[in-house]
């Protein structure tokens, strides 16, 4: 009975959402301002209440199956960010041909794809072309894959699929022969660990290491000011602060902001500090 309740009220949810005028503009809405202490805690109560009553409605085979199936959705968002598709969406609704003309794909692939996202949450059906043909519109979710979203997760997406994903997969090798090469050097025989792994595919291939610093870059926008607000930064005022592996120093940027008197040094890779790109440095940043 109470899986009926949920079930009626997500779908009530979901049509008054799609009676709403699609707005891009409204998607950009930056989340890295976090809401008072008080309220964070409990709608990520509430959030967890919510998850456990979903989790206690699925039948283990079918959570299972989800988990054996995760991969699906990496492969779906990262197609849709390496293709730039949620940019393409930025001007408005678009058919799966006029999106395969954009991103010089077919248009019966495409089309399977956006609806495989649209199921995800990711992109949304709108009103039909003038020929009936489906048309797309971003999500929330489509839209941080958005280069311009003040919180894009286009960059952390790439690195997940591109240097990661391929490491994951070979850890049943590693269980089967753990005296054996790591994940890392059968992903990437190129570059093996000893020989400096992925730093040495980031030397040869420096528009990884720059989608890299992004990625990391992006971490800043997620959390950055809750960990500047609740963090112990006060007792080191006069003192200097040293962020190592502190990428391009957005996150030190945000310490001496709020606390003038300290000092900060970021230490990284110079190909990193050198992409920096920050507003004007406050005090203090060296």
């Amino acid at each position: 009975m109470a899986s009926k309740y949920i079930a009626g009220a997500v779908a009530l949810v979901a049509i008054i959402s799609s009676l709403k005028p699609h707005s891009e503009e409204a998607l950009l809405s930056d989340w890295s301002a976090p809401p008072p202490w008080p309220v964070f805690i409990a709608l990520n109560v509430l959030a967890g209440v919510f998850r456990g009553m979903a989790d206690a409605l699925t039948p283990p085979p079918i959570a299972v199956l989800d988990m054996a199936m995760g991969y699906h959705k990496t492969v779906l968002v990262h197609v849709a960010q390496k293709f730039n598709i949620p940019d393409e969406l930025a001007n408005g609704p678009m058919t799966s041909a006029e999106i395969a003309a954009a991103v010089k794909s077919e248009a019966s692939i495409v089309e399977r794809l956006m609806f495989a996202c649209a199921a995800n949450g990711v992109f949304k059906l709108t009103k039909p072309a003038a020929d009936g043909s489906p048309r797309f519109v971003n999500t929330a979710l489509s839209a941080v894959l958005r280069k311009d979203h003040p919180n894009s997760q286009w960059a952390m997406v790439a690195h997940n699929a591109e240097d990661v994903l391929g490491a994951w997969a070979k850890l049943p090798e590693v269980f089967a022969n753990p005296s054996g090469p790591i994940a890392w050097d059968l992903a990437n025989p190129a570059y093996p660990f000893k020989k400096g792994g992925i730093w040495k595919l980031f030397e040869d291939k420096p528009e990884r290491e720059a989608q890299f610093a992004a990625a990391m870059t992006s971490l800043d926008s997620l959390g950055a000011n809750a960990m500047v607000a609740d963090g112990p930064w006060a007792k080191f005022a006069g003192k200097t602060v040293h962020d190592v592996g502190g990428g391009q120093g957005h996150f030190m940027h945000r310490i001496l902001a709020a606390h003038p008197s300290i000092k900060g040094v970021v230490v990284d890779r110079p190909p990193v500090l050198r992409g920096r790109s920050l507003p004007p440095s406050p005090p203090h940043f060296i």
